[in-house]
């Protein structure tokens, strides 16, 4: 598998999000200049954008079929369960 590249792309992700996250913090700033930072932001958001769906295809391509022929179907399915409990976003009451 291309570890090193999945790494790579993973400390590249990191810094492209921690600079898109910057980047939209400066246009609420009380000395913003809105016309700059938004460009910034665009571009910061643009690159990790690009980033994003270059890393996602490598994983489809390397990754995941690696879990899917090596990786027994009940294991899966706990990791599965795991990850959407994981990533479920705030309930919110009505």
């Amino acid at each position: 598998m291309h570890l090193s590249e999945l790494a790579g792309q993973h400390e590249a992700l990191d810094t492209a999000l921690q600079a898109a996250g910057e980047s939209l913090a400066s246009l609420a700033g009380p000395a913003a200049n809105f016309a700059t930072d938004r460009v910034k932001a665009a571009s910061a958001l643009s690159t990790m954008a690009g980033l994003l769906a270059a890393h996602l295809t490598l994983e489809e391509r390397t990754a995941l079929p690696l879990f899917e022929s090596d990786m027994p179907a009940a294991d899966y399915k706990e990791l599965e369960t795991r990850a959407r409990k994981a990533t479920r976003g705030p309930r919110h009451s009505s």
